[in-house]
């Protein structure tokens, strides 16, 4: 091999070496900055998780929803915004969030009872926690165990059927 070829073959080496650290190096950052964002996500999306709670789907605290939860709800979810927790929500979950937030604002704004909305506002609010746990990847299979069968979503409308389905089963068996 000529000296001109090696120095050609010891240079396209070091340009793969060079290139493939680089790669690498850029990816642990990648890695080391998603690892932090969603811990820190995590900490921030527990407040606005448990402010949510006004707005379950089963066994809410109060069984009816009035203007002042209502006023109140869009309040403390403007703190949490404010004071640190708008800054980690992706567009997803901002978006999500302003649906909300724009849902409480005009059914405040307009007098209208909150009770007679209830289901856009509960829909509302699961939009917006389906997006946080989205964002801190909580409802996903290990990335290094695979999925498993187990990791699926049911729809609202199996779980109501087999509910009933296993209530109607229940009462006939006594």
């Amino acid at each position: 091999m000529s000296v001109s070829t090696e120095i050609v073959v010891a240079a396209a080496g070091l340009a793969a070496g060079v290139a493939g650290t680089a790669y690498k190096s850029r990816k642990a950052l990648e890695q080391d900055y998603d690892i932090d964002l969603r811990k820190s996500r995590i900490d921030v999306y527990r407040t606005l998780w448990k402010a949510l709670q006004p707005l379950a789907r089963y066994a809410p605290p109060n069984e009816r929803l009035g203007p002042d939860d209502v006023r109140r709800l869009g309040v403390a979810l403007r703190r949490w915004y404010f004071e640190g927790g708008g800054l980690f929500l992706s567009k997803t979950a901002r978006n999500a969030y302003f649906d909300l937030q724009q849902a409480l604002a005009q059914t405040a704004g307009k007098e209208i009872d909150p009770e007679s909305v209830r289901p856009l506002l509960r829909q509302r609010g699961s939009a917006l926690r389906s997006a946080m746990a989205a964002d801190v990847a909580t409802r996903v299979a290990p990335r290094l165990g695979g999925r498993r069968r187990t990791d699926v979503d049911i729809p609202d409308e199996e779980r109501k059927r087999e509910t009933a389905d296993a209530l109607s089963s229940d009462a006939k068996s006594e």
